[in-house]
């Protein structure tokens, strides 16, 4: 990277996230897939797939499935996304209705309710006091049966003022 004529240097911790993020995007999208199939995707060598697919492997994120068709070598193992671990919560507030829903890192639905409301009778507090309890519903659920909650994200109507951050 170049600022002011000065070279600087990636820092590695951030290349590997980048790889990995690469990485899981392949898996996603096209799994269950070889890891030689992803290096020629990605044009990663080989050594930095195999160090993390393994990482990932140990994260719970991937898992090794079936054996591949084998052009002349070895059979190849093919890797997936590891479904039955993460989950991932979704919240959209909207003007008449709140959607809850949570999901695998598939995006297979696992978990959806819908609260619908009027506009005028009720507070931000709340639609808070709701969103508070159906999370912490949500976590007990999954938590209950062996699985964990990687992320939330909230999509909400309404006018967005940059200059004061609201």
């Amino acid at each position: 990277m170049k600022t002011n004529n000065k070279v600087t240097a990636g820092k590695s911790s951030l290349i590997k996230k980048m790889n990995m993020s690469l990485i899981l995007d392949v898996i996603r999208k096209k799994g269950p897939i070889s890891r030689s199939e992803i290096a020629e995707i990605t044009e990663l060598t080989p050594a930095t797939i195999t160090n993390i697919t393994s990482e990932l492997i140990d994260a719970k994120l991937i898992v090794e499935g079936e054996v591949g068709e084998s052009s002349g070598g070895r059979k190849p193992i093919m890797l997936r996304i590891r479904c039955d671990y993460y989950r991932v919560i979704g919240i959209y507030i909207g003007s008449r209705k709140l959607k809850i829903m949570a999901s695998d890192l598939m995006a297979n639905s696992k978990y959806n309710k819908q609260i619908a409301y009027e506009k005028e009778q009720i507070t931000y507090e709340e639609i808070s006091k709701i969103l508070e309890e159906e999370i912490s519903n949500i976590k007990q659920k999954y938590e209950n049966k062996g699985k964990k909650i990687v992320g939330i994200g909230i999509g909400i109507n309404g006018i967005v003022d940059t200059q004061k951050g609201m």
